[in-house]
């Protein structure tokens, strides 16, 4: 049999969280001088279904196991999905591969204990709507005002290179008041957080722009703050905020190396 690793947690001895696991497996603790980790037996290979809902089911119970540990021992280096640990070398188990990848990453556990402590993950997600921040500038900035009035006292032909024109100086005072907004964010995110993920971003469907898409590790006393900032931003008009969490740290804990058959 392998191991299903749920997450290490903090322990010096064996733990029995009871038929909590994936498909109710019993999950228990193997520890290892003073950090442990949370597991069930399996079979050596990976969990597998072409039914979605079953695979849900599985991510779903995966999620909660981790919540449980936290929950036990206060903090918890979450394991992505499928984490299985087994054996090449029959001459010894599974729980001894596992303790052997413990042993080895040992130091580097412990320093992701103390970076994560105290603090969780948050999903950062800010959009703007190129239309509507179009049509706010049309409408408040003086110099595009004037260059409208202009237009209407034009003839055809000069009235559609002023159109031109009016276009690129819209879009440049879309994409100065966008750049200043990106600015104060990044300097305030930055402030309140104490590491940042910088995601994929980017035109997401028609005028709707993806401006920032961030994980962030925060201090559970800073979580406040950081609501505060985007819950600010997302009451501009032409911009909207996605701001998801507590999760548990999975984008800050890759200093550990995946445990491998060994």
């Amino acid at each position: 049999m392998a191991k299903y690793v749920y997450a290490i947690v903090r322990g010096t001895h064996a733990v029995d969280l009871g038929p909590i696991g994936i498909d109710n497996c019993r999950v228990y603790t193997i520890p290892y001088q003073t950090i442990s980790a949370v597991v069930h037996d399996c079979p050596p290979k990976p969990y597998q279904s072409s039914a979605e809902d079953v695979v849900k089911e599985w991510v779903k119970t995966h999620q909660n196991v981790i919540d449980k540990a936290v929950e036990l021992f206060g903090l918890a280096i979450p394991m992505g999905f499928d984490t299985i640990v087994g054996s090449l070398n029959h001459e010894r188990s599974a729980e001894e591969a596992l303790i052997s990848w413990l042993a080895r990453d040992n130091d580097r556990i412990l320093e992701v204990f103390q970076t994560i402590e105290g603090k969780d993950e948050y999903a950062v997600k800010v959009f703007y709507d190129r239309k509507a921040l179009a049509e706010i500038c049309a409408r408040e900035d003086e110099t595009i005002r004037r260059m409208k009035e202009e237009i209407a006292g034009k003839s055809p032909g000069l009235a559609h290179m002023y159109r031109q024109k009016l276009e690129k100086v819209i879009k440049s005072k879309v994409d100065d008041y966008v750049s200043k907004k990106l600015e104060f964010l990044h300097a305030k995110i930055e402030e309140l957080a104490d590491d940042v993920i910088v995601e994929r971003a980017g035109k997401i469907d028609g005028d709707k722009v993806l401006l920032l898409n961030l994980s962030c590790l925060v201090k559970r006393t800073q979580v406040e703050a950081l609501g505060e900032v985007l819950e600010t931003v997302g009451s501009i008009p032409g911009f909207s905020v996605h701001f998801s969490g507590p999760w548990p740290a999975y984008s800050f804990v890759a200093k550990i190396s995946s445990p491998a058959p060994r």
